[in-house]
């Protein structure tokens, strides 16, 4: 041999049907840094994949850049040289050794998912359901669950046929508790919303930054593409200490096209997630975790636009913060709020939530439910949870509570990230279904053994998201029923006082639930807008009870859905956007770097 050798597999089963084996601009730039180094070390090379050694430990092959071969072939090692692989190659002397073959790392890694296509598929759906089957959505309601909801349902009509009084005195009797804790969260964290921000810490230096896994799951995302690569590529972070997967489906083949045709960085990997069921956002996740390298990691969603300097912001509350703050959530911002009067309650909506209640409550030292975008994790947490549940369509609101239940806690992390809202109502009502649904799965995953819940929890943290999920549920659902029940009172009986005692009582709760309602609904939104300088905004407050409406009309169909079809992933088409409020905006540095 001379100083390297091309070895034309003849080993090539699948290579022909694999997504992903179309050569890209990424996939050449790739080829040609490997060629070099089996130049400059004397040893063999190949662009095409052999065949892996039987039990090869797929996730450590990933991440090392090394993984043994197939005995009977000629040779034993298969080596794919890169910036985040030459550590561990370092280690060894490897130079002019005839048994090691070189190749570029995408063709290493299409290698070893292809031969271990089948472990992934399984583990990406199901490995929380097979170590936690109790922590899973898959098996939806169990034996005691149900009898309890036919049982409720039974004392509801039963109780309807005595007088309209006393199904509401009924339905009050398990609700106002669930209620009246969710007004208390939502109110209480304004005081902690008005708390000065901690003094800026001094910035970690790039030498002591961890290497950071971001995880960007696409799908039939090909409209913001260019978008979302400048957004990447923005980040202000070294690239030698990023590892960015786009993970996208293997049937999307318009997606697919659309990024082999573009010159991705060393650090940006596109993982093809293998076909399977449930077709979820968290499967992928799920398939982006097993070959994550990173200390730390962070979900993007494909219309996502971060603050630059988010990663840094993040690395360094991690390095303060105690090990058991596992996660951090950044503040998610509508941009595009002129698109239409959706987007611009889309906007309130957001501004409340995350910039008061939810940084509130994790001030507090409270939990909150994910968004399920701009998630700050500890890797090795994710794992020590099982990672995602493939079967819940409100991932992140799902994994809130098994960090909980695990010990770990959840932070604030006051750095902006910019996302685009439905513009139109299809799309809007589509994601919003998918959302409530959600609740639904995640509220009865975890309350099929209460008090187990309660335990491994905590009361403060366990209740605080049993009221979130709960209350929101709830009084979606509710809000058209307290309504239709005034109007038919006002219409039957006008403005009279109560006759009765009982009377006086349901009324006083309607009343008392309704007052606090509004006000837990408009106060933190007025004091997000405030915030966030959407004050032309303040107009739209007063309008939202109207805006619940239809939020109410989307968790109804959300249930009717939930009975056909519990974990069909709505799809939220992006790129629809025609506005952007922050755009031409330089972003600014929102918490201690």
């Amino acid at each position: 041999m001379g100083a390297f050798a091309f070895q034309m597999n003849q080993d090539k089963e699948g290579a022909d049907h694999d997504p992903a084996a179309a050569a890209s601009l990424s996939d050449r730039a790739a080829a040609r840094e490997a060629r070099a180094f089996a130049l400059r070390h004397g040893l063999a090379f190949s662009e095409q994949p052999l065949r892996p050694a039987s039990g090869l430990a797929f996730q450590h092959a990933i991440a090392a850049g090394i993984a043994p071969l197939d005995e009977t072939g000629r040779y034993r090692l298969a080596l794919a040289p890169g910036p985040a692989e030459s550590g561990a190659l370092a280690q060894h002397d490897l130079s002019n050794r005839p048994d090691i073959v070189v190749m570029p790392r995408p063709t290493f890694r299409r290698m070893l998912r292809r031969h271990a296509r089948e472990q992934i598929v399984h583990h990406a759906s199901h490995h929380l359901a097979e170590i936690r089957p109790d922590l899973s959505a898959r098996a939806g309601l169990n034996l005691r669950q149900a009898l309890a909801l036919a049982a409720l349902a039974m004392a509801l009509l039963a109780s309807a046929q005595l007088s309209g009084t006393a199904a509401f005195l009924l339905l009050a009797f398990f609700t106002t508790p669930v209620f009246a804790s969710l007004l208390v969260l939502r109110l209480g964290a304004m005081i902690d919303a008005w708390t000065p921000a901690a003094a800026p810490a001094t910035p970690l230096p790039d030498a002591e930054l961890p290497l950071y896994t971001l995880l960007v799951p696409l799908y039939r995302e090909a409209a913001v593409l260019d978008r979302l690569i400048e957004a990447l590529l923005g980040l202000d972070y070294p690239a030698d200490k990023l590892d960015i997967k786009i993970i996208i489906e293997e049937c999307d083949g318009q997606t697919r096209e659309a990024l082999a045709a573009r010159l991705l960085p060393a650090h940006i990997d596109v993982l093809v997630a293998p076909d399977g069921l449930p077709r979820t956002k968290p499967r992928a996740l799920n398939i982006g975790l097993i070959e994550a390298r990173g200390e730390l990691l962070a979900i993007f969603d494909a219309e996502d636009r971060p603050d630059p300097r988010q990663l840094r912001v993040a690395a360094n509350l991690f390095r303060r913060l105690p090990r058991r703050v596992a996660c951090l959530q950044g503040r998610l911002v509508i941009e595009n709020v002129d698109d239409s009067w959706l987007t611009r309650f889309f906007a309130l909506e957001y501004a409340a939530l995350f910039d008061v209640v939810n940084s509130g409550l994790m001030r507090s030292g409270l939990p909150v439910l994910l968004g399920g975008t701009s998630n700050h994790f500890r890797t090795r947490v994710l794992r020590a949870v099982g990672g995602w549940d493939a079967w819940n369509v409100t991932e992140d609101a799902d994994l809130a509570f098994r960090l909980i239940r695990s010990g770990y806690r959840m932070a604030d992390l006051p750095s902006a990230t910019y996302e685009e809202a439905p513009p139109a109502l299809r799309p809007w009502f589509s994601q919003r279904v998918r959302w409530m649904k959600g609740f639904m799965q995640t509220l009865i995953t975890h309350t099929r053994t209460p008090l187990r819940f309660l335990h491994e929890a905590g009361a403060p943290q366990g209740l605080t998201l049993a009221s979130l999920c709960a209350g929101t549920l709830l009084s979606v659902l509710s809000y058209p029923l307290f309504i239709i029940g005034f109007a038919l009172s006002y219409l039957t009986h006008g403005a009279a006082l109560p006759d009765t005692a009982i009377e006086a009582v349901a009324t006083g709760i309607w009343v008392t639930l309704l007052a606090g309602g509004l006000v837990a609904l408009v106060a933190p939104a007025i004091v997000g807008v405030r915030h966030r300088g959407l004050t032309d905004l303040l107009w739209c407050t007063p309008l939202m009870p109207l805006y619940c409406l239809l939020i109410s009309a989307a968790a109804w169909s959300a249930l009717a859905e939930y009975v056909r079809a519990p974990t069909r992933w709505n799809k939220t088409e992006h790129g629809l956007a025609r506005s952007s409020r922050y755009r031409r905006q330089a972003p600014s540095e929102e918490a201690p770097s």
